[in-house]
């Protein structure tokens, strides 16, 4: 069976998003993300390894929420935060672009098909509008992150490669605001991190997850060992926070 070159170019549209979602994260990284000023964490389910690391890819669809990747570390110590007004101002920096990628949402996932198979016209002038509208979308973000460059973080030759992918491939543009946070180190051990932003009950779930995942791997060391000890002690510590 050969598919039309409408469903076809659906279909290229949702996998390569899928594809410049994903990621491959060790086994001590987390995803911490940030929505209307609520945090939570999520992190890769052990289906697939690969050069042992762990196959991830973020909820489809929220492409508007920054993700920070994190990991944990039992040589990590408590310390003051970084700077809360320097996070404040990243985010804030951000939410333009979440409407931005809201509406290139709906041109990709909605537009496209409303033209294609519901109004099922055989005008290519109806897609190049589409298209238009999606470019002009793509150059009005970059806009914006360009002039927040500094503000975001960024270097000229990371915006370059930002804009160059966007530009050639317009569902990679769905991941700038993710691109961008992910480049974005929060500076903070995410245990310490956590206690601070975390409502109380996700912050719960976070020490059992890592609880969860240490005793894993205490289980392939060796009693005696020092990497052993360390993660006991690890253990020990952030399940006091609890208390």
């Amino acid at each position: 069976m050969i598919l039309d070159y409408e469903v076809m170019l659906a279909l290229g549209i949702i996998g390569f998003y899928l594809y410049d979602s994903s990621m491959l994260i060790y086994v001590n990284e987390l995803v911490f993300s940030e929505h209307n000023g609520t945090w939570s964490f999520s992190y890769p389910k052990p289906n697939f390894q690969f050069l042992k690391k762990f196959l991830y890819i973020p909820n489809p669809l929220t492409p508007y929420r920054p993700i920070f990747r994190v990991f944990w570390s039992v040589n990590e110590i408590n310390h003051s935060l970084q700077n809360k007004v320097d996070l404040q101002s990243f985010i804030t920096a951000l939410h333009p672009l979440r409407y931005m990628t809201y509406c290139l949402c709906f041109l990709l996932f909605f537009g496209l098909p409303i033209i294609v198979f519901i109004l099922n016209t055989n005008s290519d002038l109806s897609l190049i509008f589409l298209f238009c509208g999606i470019y002009i979308n793509i150059l009005v973000m970059l806009s914006q992150i360009y002039r927040q460059k500094e503000t975001l973080g960024l270097s000229r030759k990371v915006f370059v490669k930002l804009a160059i992918d966007s530009l050639a491939c317009p569902p990679f543009a769905l991941n700038l605001l993710r691109k961008i946070s992910l480049n974005y180190s929060l500076g903070t051990p995410p245990v310490f991190f956590a206690r601070h932003f975390f409502p109380n009950e996700t912050f719960e779930q976070l020490i059992n997850v890592l609880s969860h995942k240490i005793d894993d791997e205490l289980k392939m060391e060796d009693k005696e060992s020092d990497r052993h000890i360390a993660l006991e002690e690890y253990k020990n510590k952030i399940m006091s926070m609890l208390i």
